[in-house]
């Protein structure tokens, strides 16, 4: 029971990542834009694929050690696949330069590295992973969200002073304000897997863990939501903010 608690917000984040990727996936069917399948089908694979099936791998719960396997691989294949959408869609928005496609073209390789070479060294056996060709594919799945995160970052600055000049709205540049908030939380979600790791601790299995997974889980839900999804309430105080920065500047 006390499991079940500390594990709400990882389930905030999967069904927060569901909604908000479908969402995105839908319109970019609409528009036939990139940045918005990208970033659409990062969500729904990292959150909504590959994090419920490593979990469900790691869990202990598979009678058969042979499905754990399946169900792991399967769930680092969706994570690895996400992390590529992110990278192309970050590479796309931010840095469209035909030399920053080294980054997610580098992912890719690394991501199909790993893959395969964890295949061959462990066979992802029982849903427990911990060759050296796993960490080849963690840290740049990390990587991958925090090169997001700062970029986004980046751009809310830059969108901030404008916003001081009445030439920007602040709804946009707190989507950018928001989605790094996202991308930082999940790099917190690796950080925290990563220690316990370090430590001999069973990242499902542990309620401190859990717990600290479960903070940052909510943080990521929330933060992604109210980038892509933000309630009414919210985007009025931002246009207020909007106003409240054009009066500003034209009494100058």
């Amino acid at each position: 029971m006390i499991v079940g608690w500390l594990a709400i917000g990882i389930a905030m984040q999967i069904l927060a990542d569901c909604i908000v990727g479908l969402r995105l996936l839908a319109l970019a069917a609409r528009t036939r834009r990139l940045p918005e399948l990208c970033l659409g089908a990062c969500t729904f694979l990292f959150g909504g694929v590959g994090l419920p099936l490593s979990i469900l791998a790691r869990s202990g719960r598979m009678a058969d050690p042979e499905t754990a396997a399946l169900l792991l691989a399967g769930g680092f294949a969706a994570q690895d696949l996400a992390c590529l959408f992110l990278a192309v869609g970050t590479w796309r928005i931010f840095r469209p330069d035909p030399v920053w496609f080294a980054a997610p073209a580098t992912f890719g390789v690394l991501a199909v590295a790993s893959l395969v070479g964890e295949a061959f060294q462990t066979g992802y056996a029982g849903g427990d992973d911990g060759g050296a060709w796993y960490w080849v594919g963690f840290f740049p799945r990390a990587a991958t969200f925090a090169w997001a995160g700062a970029e986004s970052l980046r751009y809310h600055g830059l969108l901030q002073r404008r916003m001081a000049l009445g030439l920007t709205d602040a709804v946009l540049a707190d989507r950018f304000r928001m989605w790094a908030v996202c991308c930082g939380g999940v790099v917190l979600g690796f950080a925290v897997f990563w220690g316990a790791r370090v430590l001999g601790i069973h990242p499902a299995r542990s309620a401190v863990v859990l717990a600290l997974s479960s903070a940052v889980g909510i943080v990521s839900a929330v933060s992604l939501w109210l980038a892509f999804l933000p309630p009414a309430a919210y985007v009025a105080r931002l246009r207020r903010r909007t106003l409240a920065a054009s009066a500003a500047a034209t009494s100058r």
